[in-house]
């Protein structure tokens, strides 16, 4: 290589400038030209050496610098994986996303519909921050203020009468007692959402509609002629054991299903929160964690069944040959999005400050045989849900 001692020749700097693609740097623009703001002295630096040094940069980045063309991309100075590892890796990965799709092809349609969303739900509980936007701050005085408990008072909980041997296996208590608790909250009485003083004003607008609202709460509107004001006869019934982590949904209805859409109703107002208040009434600090199985007993949605319907593929069984769904199953992702499954990821997914960071990680679905309200043999679905931590991959 020639030593120039000050200012190499006019010819020998059009030689190496010429037909050389410039590496981006801070005199050049996006594309690797050179930017038109650069002083003329730059040109003094462009070496055959520096010339090499850059071919070599650009080579171990992943640019590929030609006589007519230069490629970049916006990792490249961050990627140092080998031609070898990328050989691979694209074919891989396009192999794998055939195969995803090869196989929802074969999934009935409203399985892959809520399988996204049951997808959604999942990053959300993977999610570690507990202070996010989704946390809950409802209270158990909000609870007790808006609905009554008037006890549980059967010896053997609905969920031990209809799925025992289930409850067997999991090594679940069926009876009330000092492992099981019951509850029976009903909505059947008028409310003050959280205000404390009670005061309730009605207006009568061309006696037609009657609207209820107070401290200044107007999203209250009952329906023509109504004769209790803002009631909604909401109720919520379940059992739960902390010492076991267990807890059964039996009947439930919100104060939107209730009122048929018409009324929101009191906080807490969603299965999700009043579920949460209950567990943290009765569990321990040291138990508040430990919970391991939410069971959605004898589930009568109608989307619900069609979902449970299209995952098992045919008949649903009984408990003896249970269908089992684990983590990665799209199957599993649909019935956590389901009207019965939602409720508990949304239970999961708001109280991360007391559960932790926690995840649905299989479902097991079965049914029993049950008499409808005429006394007539029926099938009964039962979801159970089996909760633990998420796996660390995918964590945010």
């Amino acid at each position: 290589m020639p030593t120039f001692f000050g200012t190499p020749p006019t010819s020998f700097i059009n030689l190496t400038t010429q037909n050389t693609p410039q590496v981006p740097g801070k005199h050049s623009n996006v594309r690797g030209q050179p930017n038109s703001s650069a002083s003329s002295n730059d040109a003094i630096n462009v070496s055959p050496f520096n010339q090499l040094r850059d071919q070599h940069f650009a080579r171990d980045s992943g640019i590929i610098v030609g006589t007519n063309s230069f490629h970049d991309t916006s990792t490249a100075s961050l990627s140092r994986r080998s031609d070898s590892q990328n050989a691979t890796l694209w074919p891989r990965q396009a192999l794998d996303q055939a195969l995803r799709k090869k196989e929802e092809s074969k999934l009935p349609e409203i399985i892959v519909q809520y399988a996204k969303k049951g997808k959604a739900l999942t990053c959300k509980l993977k999610d570690v921050d507990p202070d996010g936007e989704l946390a809950s701050h409802v209270t158990l005085a909000q609870l007790e203020r808006a609905y009554v408990d008037r006890g549980y008072h059967e010896q053997t909980s609905t969920t031990g009468s209809s799925i025992p041997a289930a409850l067997n296996d999991l090594e679940l208590p069926t009876d009330l007692g000092t492992d099981l608790k019951g509850f029976v909250l009903d909505q059947h009485q008028d409310f003050d959402n959280g205000t404390g003083d009670g005061e309730v004003t009605t207006v009568v607008v061309k006696t037609c509609f009657v609207f209820c609202f107070f401290a200044g709460d107007k999203s209250q509107m009952l329906t023509p002629w109504s004769v209790r004001l803002q009631v909604t006869f909401a109720h919520f019934y379940g059992v739960l054991s902390p010492k076991t982590g267990y807890i059964s949904a039996e009947d439930n209805e919100g104060p939107l299903q209730a009122t048929n859409g018409r009324q929101l109703g009191p906080e807490p107002r969603r299965m999700s929160d009043v579920y949460f208040l209950m567990w943290k009434k009765y569990a321990k600090p040291s138990e508040l964690h430990q919970i391991k199985y939410f069971v959605r007993n004898h589930a009568i949605n109608k989307t619900s069944k069609q979902i449970a319907l299209a995952a098992v593929g045919d008949d649903i069984p009984e408990w003896a040959n249970h269908k089992d769904f684990d983590m990665k199953a799209p199957q599993r992702q649909a019935i956590l999005a389901s009207p019965n499954g939602s409720a508990i990821a949304w239970f999961l997914i708001n109280h991360k400050n007391d559960l932790g960071v926690k995840a649905v990680t299989k479902v097991s679905v079965f049914k029993t045989i049950g008499r409808d309200v005429n006394g007539q043999a029926e099938d009964w679905l039962h979801f159970i849900f089996y909760i633990g931590e998420p796996p660390k991959k995918g964590r945010k």
